[in-house]
């Protein structure tokens, strides 16, 4: 029979891996943490639980894209997508999605990975002020070879270029850019 301590830490690595990652999803009810105390309680009886490191996360340097926006709306994002999530505003995402291009995207791998992202060097359409925003890739951004990548081939290899719904892309910078350069970095909040 496994130990109360063994018991104990599969407890909690499978609350860690159901936590939201990025986004503040969905914070767990008052009943939800009775439950998990209780669970916790019944399996530790004297057992000192070892404390919670939280890591610590030194963001990488800011690197340079691109950013676009679609008319995304509450009927008219985060359903499907190439993540293949069935419903980002149910599951506690909220319009904070994006897009990616392949570059970025790689094949799926950065599904549900966050982005910080700011609208950069450009003073004519940034919004002043205006902090970073956290965003989830939920979805790819598909080339388009027969356009240029300077001139609606967006998405187009070797472009890193994230597409953003509208009213999320204006809290960055105004609609009449249509294209804005920002600075993005991954982040593990």
């Amino acid at each position: 029979m496994a130990s109360p301590l063994k018991s104990i830490l599969a407890t909690l690595l499978l609350l860690a891996i159901a936590l939201p990652d990025c986004q503040a999803k969905s914070k767990p009810s008052l009943l939800g943490k009775q439950a998990i105390h209780h669970a916790i309680g019944r399996q530790a009886n004297h057992v000192e639980l070892p404390k919670r490191h939280k890591p610590k996360f030194r963001p990488g340097p800011w690197k340079k894209a691109h950013a676009t926006f679609y008319e995304g709306g509450s009927g008219t994002f985060g359903i499907g997508g190439a993540c293949n999530y069935k419903d980002v505003a149910g599951e506690g995402y909220g319009m904070n999605t994006v897009a990616l291009s392949s570059v970025l995207f790689r094949n799926g791998q950065a599904c549900g990975a966050c982005f910080e992202i700011k609208c950069a060097d450009s003073p004519q359409w940034c919004k002043l002020g205006q902090p970073s925003l956290i965003v989830t890739a939920t979805d790819h951004c598909p080339p388009n070879p027969s356009l240029p990548n300077d001139n609606g081939g967006w998405c187009n290899v070797p472009r890193e270029h994230f597409d953003i719904a509208k009213p999320v892309f204006s809290q960055l910078a105004g609609y009449k850019a249509g294209i804005i350069p920002i600075q993005y970095r991954r982040s593990f909040l």
